[in-house]
């Protein structure tokens, strides 16, 4: 579970993204789940019934939520398992835009490319609408200097899209959810 040191939000929460890191993911842990329904009715489900993908699972266009979560992991020394968390932690510090509240990453990374790096290239890094900002840290993070709306995180959330588009034709894909009216 080292990989998932430093990662925002809960369990359930990183069982519906299938949210990972550093080449690992919550589908090689997971291997069952108990979800609870709008009825209140708790229901157990394989790991191989949630359509794990890429940063996604069939489980975020369903209503379940997700109460309990058995993993398996490989038995190690619990000194090299908090070495290998503090070695992510210390590498999360240097790398991503720690010092303002975001969302993480934004954009699912397209195969054989990096999202930031992408962004980066087309000239998003720093780019600002209202209190949103393309981090200078990670340009796949956007950052709230303050008093960021939602309006001013997707309206940045599109021109950087546009950006990408024209300068490498490929369109970025979300990894955040957008929740609430369009």
């Amino acid at each position: 579970l080292e990989f998932t040191a430093g990662i925002p939000g809960t369990v359930g929460g990183a069982v519906v993204m299938n949210a990972g890191a550093s080449g690992a993911a919550m589908d090689g842990l997971v291997r069952e789940i108990t979800v609870m329904d709008t009825g209140g009715n708790l229901s157990r489900l394989p790991a191989s019934a949630l359509g794990f993908g890429y940063r996604t699972s069939n489980l975020q266009h369903s209503s379940l939520v997700v109460v309990e979560v058995v993993c398996e992991g490989v038995a190690r020394d619990p000194a090299l398992i908090r070495a290998g968390m503090v070695e992510k932690l210390a590498l999360r510090r240097a790398t991503q835009p720690l010092a303002h509240p975001s969302a993480g990453s934004v954009f699912k990374n397209p195969p054989g490319k990096a999202a930031g790096w992408l962004i980066e290239q087309a000239g998003g890094k720093g780019l600002q609408q209202g209190d949103a900002r393309v981090s200078d840290v990670h340009a796949n993070f956007i950052v709230n200097l303050g008093r960021a709306t939602a309006r001013d995180v997707e309206g940045l959330i599109r021109r950087v899209r546009q950006l990408v588009y024209e300068r490498f034709g490929l369109l970025l894909t979300l990894e955040i959810q957008v929740l609430g009216e369009d």
